[in-house]
């Protein structure tokens, strides 16, 4: 549609954008507010301003693409974090699918998107819950065929899925109801893909956190492995020389990583829990919270009136106070495990009489 160039002005272009807020919903609403209020300037409307200085649109089209242009300038300067840099770029899509219905203009300039799905990530963050092959498919776009060879890469850690260049190698469980239901793929042993962009000062933060003396001090010990062997040797000479003098629990601990015993070891990969349990790194504490958390069976000795008694087949769970712990017995009925948990039958024993746990046999 023709219209007056007079028309397509700055102060017409924010009667739009403020007439598509009775159009959307209450949140987005007042995102948008928050973004171009009416009674003072913002970053979007400088852009806004900016653009309709530069180019005179000739009809409706042009005038919408202007406006995404502010929009898409707006997003492009963004140094928000990336989760919320996305919420902006789907709140500015869905307002323009507002505005160009109320002008009457058919599809909308399609605005560059600030975080891309990785699908691998996608994938293994949806197999932390049951979900059947045509589940995934759908969800992540692909064939089925695809998901097949993705499962089937991470099953085996054949290099086929990668995260940050290393593959990718966790055991996938598969579940079925009946004949009449299709599969459901998990991984029990969730591996959590996290991808993180550190300048020097917080990932010597990070690393100086990971480093204090702690009951979790093996955890963060292998933790702080996993990002030590990622970076640079510049990296590396920096946080030496910057963070090392702060901290005498870093000092020691990039002294460990860094040592030919550990320059031998090969776990920085995802680690199950089961293999963290049997890598000799936990102390007793570590282990008793493991096994309480991952709610596995295990067979744990209690000293009692200095004799050690071992009970088999148990789950922990939290006792009545932190120094105490619940043994529940478990047996073993086909392939799962079912509680014969009675207040009679649970054992209550203090942390300090416990001498150690280990996997059922």
């Amino acid at each position: 549609m023709e219209r007056s160039i007079m028309m397509y002005s700055y102060e017409h272009a924010l009667r739009l954008l403020y007439g598509c807020m009775d159009l959307i919903s209450e949140e987005e609403c007042s995102y948008m507010s928050a973004v171009l209020p009416r009674d003072k300037g913002s970053v979007l409307s400088g852009y806004l301003a900016n653009e309709l200085r530069q180019e005179k649109p000739k009809n409706d089209q042009d005038f919408l693409r202007i406006i995404a242009g502010a929009m898409q300038e707006y997003l492009d300067h963004s140094r928000k974090a990336p989760t919320a840099q996305l919420r902006e770029w789907e709140v500015f899509t869905h307002w323009l699918e507002v505005l160009a219905q109320s002008m009457g203009v058919r599809g909308i300039p399609e605005l560059i998107k600030p975080v891309e799905d990785d699908v691998d990530i996608v994938l293994l963050k949806d197999l932390h819950e049951p979900h059947t092959k045509e589940e995934l498919a759908e969800h992540l776009r692909v064939g089925e065929k695809t998901i097949r060879n993705k499962l089937r890469a991470i099953e085996d850690g054949t290099g086929g899925v990668r995260l940050g260049g290393q593959r990718v190698h966790v055991k996938i469980s598969k579940t079925q109801e009946d004949s009449q239901t299709k599969c459901q793929y998990q991984t029990k042993n969730r591996m959590h893909p996290l991808i993180l962009q550190l300048n020097t000062a917080q990932l010597g933060c990070l690393l100086t956190a990971l480093a204090q003396d702690d009951i979790d001090y093996a955890i963060n010990r292998i933790t702080a492995s996993y990002i030590w062997d990622q970076l640079s040797e510049y990296a590396k000479t920096r946080i030496k020389e910057i963070f090392v003098s702060r901290s005498k629990e870093l000092k020691m601990l990039i002294e460990e990583l860094e040592s030919a015993e550990n320059s031998e070891r090969n776990d920085t990969y995802f680690l199950m829990e089961r293999e963290l349990l049997g890598s000799d790194e936990l102390d007793l504490s570590q282990q008793l919270f493991l096994y309480m958390k991952g709610g596995r069976t295990c067979t744990i000795t209690v000293r009692e009136k200095g004799i050690e008694r071992k009970y088999k087949c148990r789950r922990i769970e939290e006792g009545p106070d932190p120094d105490y712990l619940y043994l529940i017995p478990y047996v073993q009925q086909g392939y799962e495990f079912e509680s014969v948990d009675t207040p009679v039958r649970r054992i209550l024993a203090a942390k300090n009489d416990i001498v150690r746990v280990e996997e059922s046999g």
